[in-house]
């Protein structure tokens, strides 16, 4: 399995680019093991959406809570950072409702997502930690409302499917992107440098 780490980054510090630790084939699995919270990303979504020419890019994320009483994980806490020569721009999440009105691939993408959820129990079983749904992009067929933001008792690892609509100017994208995340309960930016196939 392929695992790689990146350092929490500090705000306005320089960011440290993940590296692989092999040299196997192109990496699925990023890790960001700070202090204070666990952060990782799962790709292999995210390649069968690029093969599709979708006009969303999902990550299957998960944020565990390690220090803090509570932490704070809403949709601000996630931006996607592309850039590609002179092009830069950071992209906030979809918008659950119009994601949820056109997209449909949710189902595939959650089945998609089952190896994730292999290595993460392996990691952190339950018990002793406690695990729920980040629940920002619900299947349609749940029933669920989005929600906007959730909190984390300390032990707690929210798990679940973030998308980004990518704007036409902004394809093909670039190869390599940022996954960027937040808290307000944290000074820190946790950073997550990811490789993305070549668009055709």
């Amino acid at each position: 399995m392929l695992l790689l780490s990146v350092s929490a980054a500090c705000i306005g510090s320089s960011r440290h680019r993940a590296v692989s630790e092999d040299a196997g084939p192109t990496p699925r699995y990023y890790q960001n093991n700070g202090t204070e919270l666990y952060l990782a990303l799962d790709t292999f979504v995210s390649r069968l959406s690029l093969r599709d020419r979708s006009d969303y890019l999902p990550l299957f994320v998960a944020v565990l809570n390690k220090d803090f009483e509570s932490l704070t994980v809403t949709r601000e806490s996630f931006e996607l950072e592309l850039k590609d020569g002179g092009r830069s721009m950071r992209l906030a999440l979809a918008d659950p409702v119009r994601q949820r009105r056109v997209y449909g691939r949710g189902t595939r993408n959650l089945r998609a997502g089952r190896a994730f959820l292999r290595m993460l129990d392996t990691r952190f079983p339950r018990p002793p930690y406690h695990w729920r749904d980040l629940e920002f992009f619900p299947l349609r067929a749940t029933g669920t409302v989005h929600r906007d933001q959730i909190e984390l008792r300390r032990a707690e690892l929210a798990i679940g499917l973030i998308y980004f609509e990518i704007p036409p100017s902004l394809r093909p994208l670039p190869e390599v992107a940022t996954l960027l995340f937040r808290a307000p309960e944290s000074q820190d930016t946790y950073v997550l440098e990811f490789s993305l196939p070549a668009e055709k």
